[in-house]
């Protein structure tokens, strides 16, 4: 389970890393209309989005898990 969410934060920053380097290469040589440079930085931010979605609900799970164990120990 740990590794399957690790393995999709890194594949998450993978995407936004590439993509907002090529939206900034697009952007900076002109070859790109505005729109599309607009939908690779929306993709940039669902990609960090996921990845931040996916950090908190590990945190979350974490927590849930130990309240669990101290309920049953009582």
């Amino acid at each position: 389970m740990l590794f399957q969410v690790f393995e999709t934060r890194i594949v998450a920053f993978f995407f936004f890393v590439l993509y907002t380097f090529r939206a900034f290469m697009e952007w900076k040589f002109e070859r790109a209309k505005n729109e599309y440079i607009i939908t690779i930085f929306t993709l940039c931010i669902v990609f960090l989005f996921l990845s931040i979605a996916s950090f908190i609900v590990d945190i979350f799970e974490e927590s849930i898990r130990s309240e669990i164990k101290s309920i049953t120990r009582k």
